[in-house]
């Protein structure tokens, strides 16, 4: 008998914390990297784990059902580059260099695959352990900048440094696994790892082709100086000590020839830590008391006094 009721009042426990602590809602904060086409080796492009920017923002998470939660989550991160960072010696000959702000709005699906509602087998129930992956969608925008010779951070956007007058709004498709601890059924904390393949090639502002002759002479000084930035005495050092297998007279960076590559769009990367406060709903045993749906509370039946 006493098993019995052990077991009801376990189960009974469970019930209320799933009743109760469906929410929550907090800030995190990161790592950010990217792969695009500055930096890194050629073809396939990789992760510049040299390149570590940051990321930081708030979400709010609902439990739905037994083991998915849906969350929407607004970040504000950077992300940065440069072929002076890489072995390639063609990328290093290139020279170019970016930084770029990130606006992201996601909306994500959890699937919790791992609950342990008693993680450490206290017996006191006020340690929860969870281990999720997730997948959503969601936009972001971006702002690609480069430092001129000067010093000066400019956006290069606006200058069509390809003659390409792209947006900076793109759909992202977040995925990544996670994993959070809630503690005394009032907060937690958790890390996240995720990816973000985008739909654009211009988070570094490189996709294609330099310009050609006809669109340098149309555009403006700044444009002039940023669509090339090629380290002309490096490529003569190169070709005088034979580093790589460059003819005289190689021509780099000339109008139409090739600046990036055009074969697969970007992506970026966050890796965050976050702590969230728990909301407090209403248990099932109070929802089956005051029935909400109905918007009222049961009314108690009234008895007399007995002298």
């Amino acid at each position: 008998m006493r098993k019995i009721v052990t077991i009801v009042f376990a189960l009974g426990l469970f019930q209320f914390a799933n009743g109760q602590f469906n929410q929550d809602y907090g800030f995190h904060l990161g790592m950010a990297t990217h792969m695009g086409d500055i930096g890194g080796p050629n073809e396939p492009a990789q992760i510049q784990a040299s390149r570590i920017e940051y990321v930081i923002g708030g979400f709010y998470r609902y439990k739905f059902a037994s083991k998915f939660y849906a969350k929407g989550a607004l970040s504000y991160g950077r992300i940065s580059g440069a072929d002076s960072y890489s072995k390639d010696p063609v990328k290093i000959a290139r020279n170019l260099s970016f930084r770029t702000t990130l606006i992201e709005v996601a909306g994500t699906v959890e699937y919790h695959f791992l609950d342990i509602k008693d993680f450490g087998g206290t017996g006191r129930y006020n340690t929860f352990l969870n281990v999720y992956v997730f997948a959503g969608i969601g936009v972001t925008h971006f702002t690609p900048m480069a430092e001129t010779d000067g010093g000066e951070w400019v956006k290069l956007q606006p200058l069509k440094t390809e003659g390409v007058d792209y947006g900076q709004i793109t759909p992202i498709i977040p995925f990544g696994i996670g994993s959070h601890m809630t503690f005394d059924r009032k907060w937690r904390v958790g890390v996240e790892i995720g990816a973000r393949p985008t739909f654009t090639d211009y988070l570094d502002d490189v996709h294609d082709k330099y310009m050609t002759e006809e669109q340098f002479n149309a555009s403006e000084p700044l444009a002039q100086e940023m669509y090339n930035r090629v380290n002309d005495q490096y490529v003569e050092d190169a070709i005088a000590s034979g580093i790589v297998n460059w003819a005289e007279g190689y021509e780099m960076g000339g109008f139409g020839k090739t600046r990036g590559g055009n074969k697969a769009d970007d992506w970026y990367f966050f890796g965050t830590a976050s702590v969230s406060w728990l909301i407090r709903g209403k248990s099932n045993f109070y929802r089956a008391k005051y029935s909400f749906a109905k918007g009222h509370r049961y009314k108690k039946r009234r008895s007399r006094a007995k002298f």
